[in-house]
């Protein structure tokens, strides 16, 4: 799998970063540890930020990442914040997936600008710390 996933703010917000070559198995093992992060979350809601900013490749089939992504529909789950680093294939291919399953959703090319966006719908975040892994996908 080429991803790592951990909480970035205990128990609110999951932090994913895919490495160059995201495959449909590892949208299937996203689905499956956020999954996972939401049972284990605390109300109201649990946030994913998903940074995409080393990936260069992604599955062609739109439909099929969506459907992968299963955790999308579950009603604990908050914001879906896209860190795309500006490439248009990944902020495209993202946009479509959510938009189809009625995601509350949100492109940024840094992952500060995602941090204050989510700090500012959601006001609990304001004065939490963040951590993010220094580890990289395989």
């Amino acid at each position: 799998m080429s991803f790592i996933s951990e909480w970035c703010v205990p128990k609110r917000v999951v932090y994913i970063r895919y490495g160059e070559d995201v495959t449909i198995e590892d949208f299937q093992g996203v689905a499956k540890a956020m999954t996972t992060y939401i049972e284990e979350g605390d109300p109201p809601l649990v946030h994913n930020i998903v940074d995409y900013t080393d990936v260069k490749q992604m599955p062609t089939s739109v439909f099929k990442g969506a459907k992968a992504l299963s955790h999308l529909g579950n009603p604990k789950y908050g914001w879906a914040i896209i860190i795309d680093a500006g490439n248009p294939l990944v902020k495209m291919r993202t946009s479509i997936m959510a938009q189809g399953n009625n995601n509350r959703f949100r492109s940024f090319e840094t992952l500060q600008e995602g941090i204050e966006f989510l700090q500012y719908v959601d006001s609990t975040l304001e004065d939490v710390a963040w951590d993010f892994p220094e580890a990289q996908p395989e």
